[in-house]
């Protein structure tokens, strides 16, 4: 129904000439009601503004200046209300009045690093931030930034972005202990036995290589061996999984490339180091998680 009456009021609307288009997007049949400009006079689709204040409101930012070259000038708060989300507003407004009071340079003023909340904390050995937002309520380290923290110092604390990153290869270096059956999926690791492995499903595969074998002729000088040293075999799994981790994660967050931990997983790890003797309970539970050595019996 909505859409009928919507392609009549286009219709009506190309018929006397009063289709807008939007300088953004160039979409050329837009109703009044679906535009809004800026402090210029220049007129886009409201779609085309919301996207560009989500943008520039995840950049820190508390305007939006025109898409049109040249103009400079901004959309007021009143055409942004219009556009945004009433979260997205009231997130906005939050943001403007933090920056108001960081200009007024209040002496020994806090702000929350959660939040929008400030407090005037004239004790300089107070070192904990007590956020009042009964949203948030969070302790901080005034220095630092980072949760309540005492009596340990800032240096001996892991950031939020150290964590990611720890925890990411962390997570990394358990998963490469792990080998997945080919057939059924399931997900295996092995305390002794040969390296022919037979999963509950009957699908033959060798520990080591971790392709799927049909019988002992895989195993042999110059080939896969039959038994291996589990330590030294975990051990240079743990190193590739975790080298690789790292290099993902820069990869993938290429800002934290410097990033130097205070709790390396790989500190002392080398090719022949022992690998992990526990692996995570999240990755031995489950009816698709790793089969325990009970459910899998090695081929003799």
């Amino acid at each position: 129904m909505k859409t009928r009456i919507r392609e009549s009021k286009v219709e009506e609307a190309r018929a006397v000439g009063a289709l807008l288009r939007c300088n953004c997007c160039f979409d050329e049949e837009l109703l009044v009601e679906d535009t809004v400009e800026c402090l210029g006079q220049h007129t886009f689709c409201k779609e085309c503004v919301r996207r560009g204040m989500d943008v520039a409101i995840g950049q820190g930012k508390t305007t939006l200046e025109c898409m049109s070259d040249g103009c400079g000038r901004e959309f007021s708060l009143q055409t942004l209300q219009c556009v945004l989300k009433p979260n997205a507003f009231s997130s906005l407004l939050k943001k403007i009045q933090l920056l108001e009071i960081e200009r007024a340079e209040i002496a020994d003023l806090e702000t929350c690093p959660f939040c929008s909340f400030a407090a005037i904390m004239p004790n300089q050995e107070d070192k904990v931030f007590r956020c009042l937002n009964p949203d948030c309520m969070k302790q901080t380290c005034r220095l630092c930034k980072e949760p309540d923290h005492v009596p340990l110092k800032c240096s001996e604390v892991e950031n939020s972005s150290e964590v990611k990153m720890r925890t990411f290869i962390e997570n990394r270096m358990s998963e490469a202990l792990m080998r997945e059956c080919h057939k059924c999926r399931k997900r295996f690791t092995k305390s002794e036995g040969c390296n022919m492995m037979t999963c509950v499903c009957g699908a033959k595969m060798c520990y080591v290589c971790r392709r799927p074998v049909r019988d002992y002729n895989h195993f042999g000088e110059g080939r896969c061996p039959q038994v291996s040293d589990l330590e030294e075999l975990h051990g240079r799994d743990v190193y590739r999984g975790a080298k690789d981790a790292k290099r993902r994660f820069v990869e993938e967050n290429p800002e934290m490339a410097g990033l130097d931990l205070k709790f390396d997983p790989m500190q002392g790890i080398s090719p022949r180091s022992p690998a992990p003797t526990d692996v995570p309970p999240e990755n031995d539970v489950g009816p698709v998680g790793l089969l325990a050595h009970a459910r899998l019996r090695a081929t003799h």
